[in-house]
């Protein structure tokens, strides 16, 4: 465990999640620690500890905008200039969706890219992919992952949404962030090579995440957050 391990816990409906993840999968700074991704619904692990989304709060929901804007444009990372249409919509479905992968994943070996790929694509089109349509139907969500996944396998785990087994998942993994001490996303459940565990909220603790995990982080647009 030379670079330490980080676990992230993925709802495609946070752009700041969206942002936190994709920093993770595509600066060099992290390509020496073992990241795993969770699937968990944020809405659950609001309701959990009380908490609202920041768009619901008068005056922060326009600071969050900004916010958003600002973080996305400083690290490069690809990100719509509007929120998607009707924003924030639902996502358990989607959530099950990727639970039902996720859970194939870690029981069938080979098969854990396959949740990534369809994290990758989602997040893509939900947050640079206006026209895309409502990601978080069914049918709509479907149709933008086959070309990545395939008919059968899309098809295989749209049918195991109402599967017990992939809703009581869902729910396991939920606690599980909240029992990290999660309250909202990002969420970086972080060991560094020395065995310390440290959980940190929100992107603009990157640099926090940097340092705790003793990383070379000195560099780029990350000094900014040390």
């Amino acid at each position: 465990m030379a670079g330490g391990k980080i676990t992230f816990y993925v709802d495609i409906v946070s752009p700041f999640g969206y942002m936190g993840y994709y920093f993770l999968r595509h600066s060099p700074i992290f390509k020496s620690v073992q990241v795993t991704y969770i699937p968990m619904l944020l809405g659950g692990l609001h309701k959990t500890c009380g908490n609202i989304a920041p768009i619901e709060v008068r005056n922060k929901d326009k600071w969050i905008e900004r916010e958003r804007l600002r973080w996305a444009r400083q690290f490069h990372i690809p990100m719509s200039e509007s929120y998607p249409k009707g924003f924030p919509k639902p996502t358990i479905q989607l959530q099950r969706f990727l639970t039902s992968l996720w859970l194939d994943g870690n029981q069938e070996a080979g098969k854990q890219d396959a949740f990534v790929k369809a994290v990758d694509t989602l997040w893509e089109t939900l947050w640079t992919k206006l026209d895309a349509g409502d990601v978080s139907d069914p049918a709509v969500f479907a149709q933008v992952l086959t070309p990545v996944l395939g008919e059968q396998v899309v098809k295989q785990h749209v049918d195991r949404l109402g599967s017990p087994e992939v809703k009581k998942q869902l729910l396991q993994n939920t606690d599980r962030s909240f029992k990290d001490g999660a309250f909202g996303l990002p969420w970086f459940q972080c060991e560094n090579s020395k065995g310390e565990v440290e959980g940190l909220w929100g992107f603009d603790h990157l640099g926090q995440v940097v340092r705790f995990m003793e990383l070379d982080g000195g560099k780029g647009e990350v000094r900014a957050l040390l």
